[in-house]
């Protein structure tokens, strides 16, 4: 298989496997899955935020795993747990609150009410190009990065994704999933639910 061997090459992978190439997410995947390892299920899970972070999970025959990955900052994040030692799992699909929308939302009047009020302060038609000007900037940064931040912080606090009870520990691994890709989570989870219980079968 083959495996970037640059930077350009790293981040040309990322973007192919978060369009959903499976072939690219396994080559993504690949340096954290043994040799003795079979994969069984990769998938993106999220992808949110302007600095944009995306999560990958993947099933072997041992383990499940999260990989967290953010390009631009190079920062990396792998959690994983072995089969044996999943007690439980809980789907989590957490609403986002209706006061959080509302201020989601609120942020867009906000941004023309200020623009607005610089045109009567300043007057002319500077003040009026600027306005316009800062209007889209904002609600286009508003849009593609402080919203998706928010959205991922709530999601990240309230847990969102599949949760799984670990023998001997409170807090367990958390494989995150944005909201949208809830479908992939299901599908995950029944792959890790057919090949617990033929394990455990075996173990008996």
């Amino acid at each position: 298989m083959k495996r970037a061997n640059s930077t350009k090459d790293l981040k040309a992978l990322i973007k192919g496997a978060a369009r959903g190439d499976e072939d690219q997410i396994q080559q993504l995947i690949a340096p954290f899955i043994s040799d003795d390892e079979k994969l069984i299920e990769c998938a993106v899970t999220a992808k949110l935020g302007l600095i944009t972070t995306y999560d990958f999970a993947f099933l072997t025959d041992r383990r499940i795993a999260d990989l967290e990955i953010t390009p631009l900052t190079g920062n990396l994040n792998v959690e994983s747990a072995f089969l044996h030692k999943i007690d439980a799992y809980v789907l989590l699909q957490p609403a986002i609150p209706i006061l959080l929308r509302l201020f989601m939302l609120g942020l867009y009047l906000v941004v023309p009410l200020l623009a607005i009020s610089m045109v009567f302060s300043i007057g002319g038609w500077v003040a009026i190009a600027l306005a316009a000007l800062a209007i889209v900037i904002c609600n286009v940064l508003i849009g593609i990065a402080i919203n998706p931040l928010i959205k991922r912080i709530i999601l990240r606090f309230k847990k969102s994704g599949l949760w799984l009870k670990l023998t001997g520990s409170a807090t367990g691994v958390l494989i995150f999933a944005d909201r949208d890709k809830f479908s992939v989570l299901t599908k995950l989870a029944r792959s890790l639910s057919d090949l617990k219980r033929t394990l455990d079968t075996q173990a008996a």
